[in-house]
């Protein structure tokens, strides 16, 4: 394999190991919940050139836990606020744009690794 594709794997992997760290620092009590996500989005993070397909990860619990600020603050490390939507899906949003015109309108480049949020969904109707 090529030695500078191997280093950057290397970088990104001690950046998630940090982040992880840092995430566990800030929200007391969900350290599995948190080594789940890292582990999930590890081979999207560390090699998005082989991924083809979105990875879908689902938060689920009840209101006030933190899940938003979570991906948030996850958002915020990974240095993906630049290509990072979050759509609340709840009743008080107008939602006569589909979902691809929300992509389409961000000004995020969707042939790129990215994150999309879609907060509240249990309220979308």
């Amino acid at each position: 394999m090529n030695k500078e594709f191997l280093e950057k794997i290397e970088i990104r992997r001690n950046k998630l190991e940090e982040i992880k760290t840092s995430l566990k620092e800030k929200f007391i009590g969900i350290d599995g919940v948190i080594d789940k996500i890292i582990d999930s989005i590890s081979l999207w993070y560390l090699t998005p050139e082989i991924q083809f397909r979105p990875l879908i990860i689902s938060l689920w619990g009840i209101t006030g836990v933190g899940k938003t600020d979570l991906v948030r603050t996850l958002v915020k490390h990974l240095g993906f606020m630049d290509k990072f939507i979050e759509i609340q899906m709840d009743t008080k949003n107008e939602y006569s744009k589909t979902i691809e015109s929300y992509l389409e309108n961000s000004g995020v480049d969707t042939s790129q690794p990215s994150i999309l949020l879609l907060d509240e969904i249990q309220r979308y109707r």
